[in-house]
Parts: C-alpha cells; structure tokens; sequence
C-alpha cells in the first residue's frame, strides 16, 4: 500500500494541524475508557502511546491509526510518537515504533541523558502469564474461496496473495506481482478464519485501478459475516480512505460500531470494467497476540551450540578474465528434510532451475518446515576443480511466518565419496524482510562431483529458498549448443588448383552459429557439431528423425551452417535435403539462404534454395546452380528451423581452379558476418542523427501526452522537477496493442477511419506533437540550446491487411479492396501523405519529421506481397528524405535479413524484462546477433521494474550489459515503455524507481559508470566470542548489493544489502583476520575490498 498518496499527505496536514493544538483528551479505544498520560509524571518511555508504561502492538497499531487519520491522538500522544525526533509526525515513527517491539530498533528516551529505553517485545514478564492483547490482523494468512479464479497472466500466487500480508508501496502498474487479476466486473471473496474470532472491529481492502486496458477505474466493496458459511449478516460498505486516483493503489476500510464474532467474512467486489485488481483483504480484531520468535535469539543459539568452521584454504588463484558461469543449473538434486507441502518443490527441479526471484508472489520458493536440519545433496553431473562459489537464495517475511535459516554448512564430495568440509554461513541477527543471498567464497577454486549443504533451521517456523547456485569461471561460449565460429580472414587460391568438377564438401565438418535461444535440457536433442552426417554422402528416405542419420536440429530460431572450403574455390552448385513429418512436429523450411565470402570479412547473399513441397510425410529437397560459377572459401546454409530440424546431407559442387569465375561482389551484400560484426552506427544521415529514441503509446482509450507529461522526456529533471539537461533526443508516436476505434488492431483489419483517428490524435491542440513543440521551446530556452537544434519525431505505418473495405483514399466513391495491391500501397501513400501535410502546416520550430516505423513486429511470410511492398514503401520515403525503420521482436521472421526489406534500420527487441522466468541467456544472445546482423538494440521497461526489484534488476542488466559490451554508445537505442513509465520514474520519490530514472540518463548521455570504485581498506576492533555488526558507512542513498568474495580464515561473515554486515568469531580466536567482499549499484560488480578486523 503506498503512504505517500498527495491525498494522505494533504490529509495527514489537516490532522497535524487540528491535533497537535489539543490538550490532553479521553481517548476510547474500542469501548474502554482510558487516561493516556504518555509524557506526564512518572511516564516518560517514548512510544508508550497508551501509557501502560511499556511498549506493546497497541502503541504500534494507534500510531498507525493516528498516522492515517483514522484515529484521534492528543498534541501529548503525538508528541510522545515523535520517535525519530524530527518534531514531526510521519511514516518513520511507526516504523520505527514496529522496530523497537520486534527488537530491531532501540529507542533512546531525550529524558533519560541519551541512555536507552528499557524496551521489551512483550506486555508480559515470565512471572507475568497474562497473555498479550491488542489489534491483530487475523486474516493473515488464512484461506479463501473466490467467485471466479484470478487469470492465468495475473495469477493469486499460492492462492494466498489476497491475505499475505504483503503490500507493496509501488504497484505502478495492474501487472505489479502482488496484485491478483480476475477478468469480470463483480467478484465474492469468502475469508475463512478457521475459527469463530471475536473483537473483529475493522474490515478493509487494498485495490488498483486504472483507466486503460479495461482495468476498473473504480471499485465497490461491501461486507458480510459468518459463523457457519451459510447464513450471512450485513456489515456495511466499505469507505474509500484514499484519492480513488487511477494509476494506483487505492484503499477503502469499514469501521465498524461494535465489536463482531464471526469465522467468516464475504467481500463483495464490484467494478466498472472488465478486470478487477486485488492486493490485500484484511480483517483486524483486539485478541490475543501471538508471541513472535526470538530470531535473534535464534541465531546467538546456533553460533553458540555449533561456533563456526574454518573455510578450506582453495586451491588455485580466480582467473576473473573468464565470465562467471552457473555450472548447477538444472542439475539433479536430493533433500532429506521435511518440505512444506504448502510450497513444495514442484517436479524436484525448482531448487536448480535457475529462477531466482525476489517477491513472494514470485511462487518460485521451497518451503521448509523449521525444527529439524535440513540436508540437500547437489550432482554436479562432472567432478569440476574450477569451483569459485556456492550462492543460496533465501526469502523471509515476518507476517508470514518465514524466516531465513540460521546457518548453512557446506561439504563437498568427490566421485569416490570423499568428503571435504568447506565451512560455514550464518544469517545476520536481524531477519532482513524479503530476499537474501548466502554466498561461499574463498577467493580460490575448489572441486567437486557433490555438493552437500545443510540447513540450520528454527522451531516452529518456515524457511524458503529459491535456488542453490554453484558458479566456475569458464569461457562464456562454454555454456553454449556451439563453440564459437572460428573464421580466418586471409583469401589465398589452391597452390595446385585441379578443373575436377567434385563436392568440395564432402568429408568435412562444419560451424554453426546460432541465433535464438536453446534451453540446456534440449541439447541432448541437437547432434555434436563434430558429427560427420552432413557430409558423409549418405542420403536416406527413412522418415524417422532419429535414425541417426539426420543432424538434428531442436529449438532455436536459425542455424548458419559455415563450411571453409580451405581456399578460393569455384563453386556453382548447392543441394540440400530435410525430413519433413508434420506429425512429429518436424519441418523443413520453405528455402534456404546462402551466403559466401572469400575473405570471411565481407559477405554476399548469392540466392535461395526452394525446398520442393511433398506429402506431410517425406523428404524434401532442393538446390540452387548458379548461371556462372563464382570465388569463395566460405558458404553458409541459413537454415531456418522450427521445433524439431533434420538435415541428411548437404553439398557444394565446383572446382578448386578459379579461372572464369566470377566475383562475389556482383551480388549484394550481406550481414551474416560470422566472425566480428558491427551494430548500425547513428549518423546524421539516419533518422535525423537519432541516438535514443523513445516510443510513446497513444490509443482511443489513453491518457494523451501534455507539456507535463513531455518533460521528463525531452529534459532530464531532478527530483524538483528542474530541467538539468536534454534526455531522449527522438520519439516515435505509435497505437498501442490494443483495439483502434473500429475495433480492429494496428497489424489486421484496421480501417481509413481507424488511420484517421491516429492521425487526427497526433495532431490534438494542447496535446502529443502540439505539447512536444511546446515543451521543446521550453527546455531550449531553459538550456540554452541553439536555435536550429531540433528534437526527432517518428510515425507508424499501420499494416494494410487483406481486408476488402477499407475506405475511399482518393475520392473516386470506392472502398480500397486490400486483396489487391495497388490499393494496399494507394492507402498507405495517402496516410503518408495526410501527415506530411498537416506537419508542415503547424510550422513546426523544434521539432523534425525524420521517418516512419513499420509496426508489424515480424516479417508476415504467408504474405507473398509484402516484400514488394516493404520495398516500394522505402523507395518512397526515401524519395522524401525519410527513412524507414522497423524494431522486431526477438528472433523474429525475416529479422537477419531486415536490409533487404527495405529498412534503414532494425533494433531487435530481446524480450527480456517482461517474463520473470526468461533467462539471462535471451539478452546476452540478443546483443551477439544485434551485432552480427548490423542491427540496433531495443531497451525494455516494464512497470513493474520501478517497484518489483525482480524487474528493476532486469531492466539494470539491459544497462550494464550495454555498458559492458558496447551499445550504450555505438548503435541507435530504441526504448520500449508503457505509458509514462519513464515519467513516472522521474517524479518517483521511492529510490528504487527514481534510480531507474537517473540510470537511464547516464546511460543516454554515454557517461554511465557501471563498474564502482575500490573502497578504501576498512579497520575494526572488537571483543572475541561475540557476533560483531560492521557498518561499511555509506553516506549516499544509492540502492547497493554486497557479497563475500574471500571469507575470513578464523570465523565467518554475512553481508546485508544497506552496507550492513555481520562478522562471527572463531570460538576464543585473538588476532587479526582479513575478508574480502565486492558490491555493485544494481550494475556491474566492483573489484574486491578489503576489511581487517582485529579480534581482542
């Protein structure tokens, strides 16, 4: 639930205003009368809200009442809740106030000389049994029944999330994690409390809503109760206590007069459009308060039972100039230990699946119940001695019960059964809410077949984990189908060349290069590169794909099968032949493309091989023979492949005597350049000198873009919203996915009327290229820019689909029939033309038309046209020195030969930020092809990137990988947002989003520092036995992640991720040991530092 709603701040001053001049007052806390005298006499403990001389839930929970202004506090009750002594009332003192009672904050009383409060965690002593009463949200964690199921895009994770307890204070977006999705306008939510609960005194809910992609704009919410589920009395409606404003989380509470008993409660929902979006439901009664664990507790036990263990020595130095690979990903693994069945370890594969999230909707923990140690043997499948680290991820939340583990100790075993100990992690003292990293270093390798971790655990509570990681550093092609393709770039003819007429293939072995992503568990399923078949001269009429003498192919989106011939050869013949069973999902293409070199530098297409059409079921075959025969050492078969591929032979016939061939440059050039590639450079000539292009969505059912909206894009802001400098230099207007006003969509059977909304919306008064010129002057003025410095505007063309009535585009009284060609182009020439036009008439001083965009995100190749008309739609915008771009998705048809559609430029989309589980691996391959193809680079942001620290991580991988290798300066950045996802990040006051804002502005202006300094070595001393808490000081509020890379010789550590960090000692060990750690700013990892510690 966000607090920092401008109706809340509004709000909470009116209150301030009103309370802070009151005298002290009788307050009436559900019914009983009480004399709070928090600061009179002898009450002097900061906090004591209600004045029983210690600090309980009631203190916490009237704070936070107060806070929202759904309770009155006196001037002396408020005075006494200024915890962080700043004279004033905010969200700090209460949390604050939860901290102390939960022993992770201690209160200093001004009245007592600075000395600290005797706080205590309980109302009770142990002399003292009386249990602890006091508001309790008691419907955390308990069950219910829905009308109607969330859908499967925005699922109820566990089928918990509505009772959880976990609220977000983003959710900028209906896809945010921690909001449950349910496709209709009314929906019943049945709570079961699992008994009959007394004292039930507040029902409340916390919602999303929004105005675009048919999420309810507003929500109603009343209330029932139950004792047997059958027989329901009403409760009342539930009140909106926040602005009702869309883009957001929303609230609404009943209070209720008096105190209920129910064992269910029904939340009748009703909405006004087609989705509804749930975070929490909750129910809050005065009972009994459960006692927490001590996890503080929990872990001083641990360390004193077991002490800690030495790590191994290592065994050889890093070598930190290969890339870090993950060596356990979908290896098998064993657990003997008690898995929860409420989280379990679906198909025994989640612990090794390389999904590591951060959230607990993310549903990608095991679960294990506390009280016993838990043990999980990990095969490695190889015994590896390249072993640099072992990561665990863990995740807690308090409300829930879910604790991180106390201590992990680690073993590791060879393929005879030898044992090695490694050593031991402990947990921080303080239960870090959310997720954590245990990581193993010694700062050298060691080796392995098994790995064997144990889990310390805690009575009676829960513990998650996400992934157990075992990393090596190894060449990052290592971890590819291929090894990477090898070309040598000198072209030298045969020193005895012979006019034999043969397969000058035959017998030799190839390279692939892949382009498109093939999951590990598939490799099995694709032959060896060092396979013969290809070239063995066997050819088979046996159908059946895995005979062995097929090379197969299975996922992924294209092969380059490279062939050197040695030497500069004559070849003029090419054959091919594949299985084709459309039953077993096997599939031959419809043509293959060659392509050939003589210097492995520069590259040409030389023709196609139409693949023949048989039965379903058969083989298919084709080749190409040149009219002459023409010079080159290399050939490269572009196979495109679809499930499952198989090829039984390949051939190219010619002579190795290269007399009366000809050059390949007579054909045109091509991008399948095997070796090093290079992204398409900006230029003054391409899109107005575009660098970063910025889309921005319109639609029918959208909120347009004004002035204010326009600024955070066109100037970089500060958190005031002062214009420092420029940000994107480009846009692109483009309809959203969604519906045109017909009905129809942007890439099939939209109509004139649809393309007429379009433009007529671009061309708004006050709004989209109108605000655009505006807010341009303005930033131009307030920067000082020169008078001919302009800011790129780009438009969409829309797909002509085979529609028969389109509309009249030329005023003859006849629909254009897109069946026929010529009225497909006619209608497009139109629309270019009707914007053309009205661009030049607005005179326009700041802005410039510089090009067009091809919406279809994949070359349509059923379309037999739409090449011809790519082309012809180039040739005439280049005619009015415009150009033409297209951004494809990942892989997408036609991608590696977007040249020869006619486009200027192609930035392909990786697809990466929007889908938690797709890996790492999709945006490393989309940066290899982007540069292997000419192309330039498509940078993503979901909205849940400025909130969910799973997609804040993401999109920062998009960054410092452009950083790391290359895009961030030397290709063209197109940026893919929703709508005024950058905006919001600019006016964001949670650091997470804002930081997104700030990062994108380094990276736009090329001055990103991804890689962070070496700190300064740090000095402490301590007293020996004791678990020590180090501060490392930062006095930035940059967002940081730490982790050990070399752990101290004598005891242990554990580092938290606000610079935190926890040193436990080797049992009576006095002297001087020495940790290493590295840390980042959500980018690339700085080079280790140093703390010393000296034990006393």
């Amino acid at each position: 639930m966000s607090l920092d709603t401008q109706y809340q701040k509004n709000e909470r001053r009116k209150f301030m205003k009103k309370f802070l001049s009151l005298s002290l007052a009788v307050l009436i806390i559900f019914g009983a009368i009480a004399v709070v005298a928090c600061g009179i006499g002898d009450k002097t403990l900061k906090g004591d809200i209600n004045g029983n001389g210690s600090l309980d839930t009631m203190d916490y929970f009237m704070l936070k009442r107060g806070y929202y202004g759904t309770y009155e506090l006196t001037a002396e009750q408020l005075q006494c809740g200024d915890i962080n002594g700043n004279d004033e009332f905010d969200v700090i003192d209460y949390t604050l106030l939860k901290r102390a009672y939960f022993d992770m904050y201690e209160i200093v009383d001004d009245e007592n000389d600075g000395e600290s409060s005797d706080v205590t965690s309980d109302t009770t002593s142990e002399e003292d049994t009386t249990p602890a009463v006091g508001d309790v949200t008691v419907s955390l964690g308990k069950t219910y029944t829905v009308s109607k199921e969330a859908a499967a895009e925005y699922p109820d994770s566990y089928n918990s999330e509505l009772t959880n307890g976990v609220s977000e204070n983003g959710a900028y977006s209906y896809s945010n994690s921690e909001l449950a999705g349910f496709a209709t306008r009314s929906l019943q939510v049945v709570l079961d409390l699992e008994k009959a609960q007394s004292g039930i005194h507040t029902i409340s809910a916390s919602y999303y809503l929004d105005s675009v992609a048919g999420v309810s704009s507003s929500l109603g919410f009343t209330a029932e109760y139950s004792t047997d589920n059958s027989a329901w009395t009403k409760l009342g409606t539930l009140v909106q206590t926040t602005s009702g404003k869309t883009g957001q989380l929303n609230t609404s509470r009943l209070e209720l007069d008096e105190q209920i008993t129910a064992r269910y409660i029904r939340f009748n929902v009703t909405g006004d459009a087609a989705w509804i979006f749930l975070e929490e439901l909750t129910v809050v009664a005065y009972t009994e308060i459960e006692k927490k664990i001590d996890y503080s507790g929990a872990i001083e036990k641990t360390y004193e039972e077991l002490g800690t263990i030495s790590p191994i020595d290592g065994e050889n130095e890093i070598n930190t100039d290969l890339g870090k690979i993950c060596i356990s990903e979908n290896m098998p693994y064993t657990i003997d230990g008690g898995v929860n069945q409420k989280y379990p370890d679906v198909g025994g594969v989640m612990l090794t699946d390389g999904v590591s999230e951060t959230l607990y909707e993310h549903a990608c923990w095991v679960g294990f119940d506390g009280g016993e140690s838990v043990k999980i043997k990990l095969d490695l499948q190889e015994y590896a001695t390249d072993i640099e680290s072992i990561e665990i991820t863990t995740f807690a939340k308090e409300y829930l019960n879910i604790y991180h583990p106390t201590a992990f100790d680690f073993k590791a075993i060879d393929e005879d059964g030898n044992e090695t100990v490694l050593g031991r992690l402990y947990a921080g003292l303080d239960s870090e809410e959310g997720r954590k990293n245990f990581v193993f270093s010694v700062g050298k390798t060691f080796s392995a077949r098994y790995i064997e971790i144990t889990m310390h655990t805690i009575d009676n509570a829960l513990h998650f984990i996400g992934e157990i990681s075992v990393y090596s550093r190894r060449s990052e092609d290592s971890d590819d189908l291929y090894p990477p393709v090898e070309i040598e770039t000198d072209a030298t003819p045969w020193e005895n060349p012979t006019e034999d007429y043969v397969n000058l293939i035959s017998g030799k072995t190839c390279q692939i290069q892949l382009s498109g992503a093939v999951n590990k568990t598939q490799f099995a399923n694709n032959t060896p590169i060092t396979s013969p078949i290809l070239t063995d001269g066997v050819f088979t009429e046996d159908h059946n794909i895995h005979n062995g003498k097929y090379f197969k192919f299975c996922q992924g989106d294209k092969r380059n099968i490279v062939f050197d011939l040695e030497h500069i050869s004559a070849v003029e013949k090419f054959t091919i032949g594949f299985c084709h069973i459309e039953a077993w999902a096997v599939y031959a293409p419809s043509s293959v493309r060659l392509v050939a070199s003589i210097d492995g530098i520069d590259w040409y297409s030389v023709g196609e091989i139409d693949i023949s059409d048989t039965p379903s079921q058969g083989n298919r075959r084709g080749e190409l023979v040149l009219d002459k025969a023409i010079k080159a050492r290399y050939v490269v078969f572009v196979v495109n492949t679809v499930n499952w591929t198989g090829i039984d032979e390949i051939q190219v016939f010619g002579r190795k005597s290269i007399e009366n061939a000809d050059d390949l440059d007579k054909f045109a050039s091509a991008y399948e350049n095997a070796t090093v590639g290079i992204r398409k450079e900006p230029s003054a000539d391409l899109l107005g000198g575009a660098e970063h292009l910025c889309l921005m969505y319109h639609a029918h059912d959208a909120k347009p873009y004004d002035k204010e909206a326009l600024l955070p894009y066109m100037a970089y802001v500060d958190k005031n919203g002062n214009i420092i400098d420029t940000m994107f230099d480009s846009f692109l207007f483009l309809h959203s996915t969604g519906d045109m006003p017909s009905g129809g969509s942007p890439y099939k059977n939209s109509i004139k009327s649809d393309w007429e909304w379009c433009i007529d919306d671009l061309f708004k008064a006050g709004y989209q290229l109108d605000a655009m010129e505006e807010t341009a002057g303005m930033v131009k003025e307030a920067l000082g820019l020169d008078d001919d410095f302009k800011y790129n505007v780009t438009m969409t063309i829309y797909y002509p689909g085979e529609i028969t009535d389109f509309g009249d585009v030329d005023g003859d009284g006849i629909s254009e029939d897109f069946t026929v060609y010529a009225n497909r182009m006619k209608a497009i020439k139109w629309y270019v033309e009707e914007i053309e036009a009205r661009f030049a008439a607005e005179g326009f001083k700041h802005i410039q038309l510089v090009g067009y965009y091809w919406w279809h995100e994949s070359i349509n190749t059923f379309d037999t046209e739409l090449k011809t008309m790519l082309n012809e739609i180039s040739d005439y915008l280049h005619d009015m020195d415009r150009d033409f771009f297209w951004i494809p998705y990942h892989c997408a048809s036609g991608f590696s030969e977007w040249d020869a559609y006619g486009f200027d430029i192609a930035c392909m989309q990786p697809n990466y930020v929007f889908r938690s589980e797709t890996p790492y691996s999709v945006l490393k391959n989309n940066e290899k092809l982007t540069k292997m193809y000419g192309m330039g680079v498509e940078m993503e942001i979901d909205e849940r990137c400025l909130s969910d620290k799973l997609f804040f991580k993401k999109y920062m991988e998009y960054i410092t990988l452009g950083a790391e290798k290359g895009y961030m300066t030397d290709t063209v950045n197109m940026y893919y947002q929703g709508y005024f996802t950058f905006k919001k990040a600019a006016e964001a006051t949670d650091l997470m989003a804002r930081t997104i804002y700030e990062t994108t502005y380094h990276y736009i202006k090329g001055d990103l520092k991804n890689i962070p300094d070496v700190l300064d070595s740090y000095y402490f001393e301590i007293e020996g036995n004791k678990i020590y808490e180090g501060n490392l000081g930062f006095a930035d509020e940059k967002l940081r992640e730490f982790k050990v890379s070399a752990l101290p010789e004598h005891g242990t550590v554990i580092f938290c991720d606000d610079g935190r960090f926890y040193y436990f000692p080797e049992k009576d060990y006095v002297g001087e040991v020495k940790f290493t750690f590295v840390y980042n700013e959500y980018l690339s990892w700085s080079e280790p530092c140093e703390i010393v510690i000296n034990v006393k």
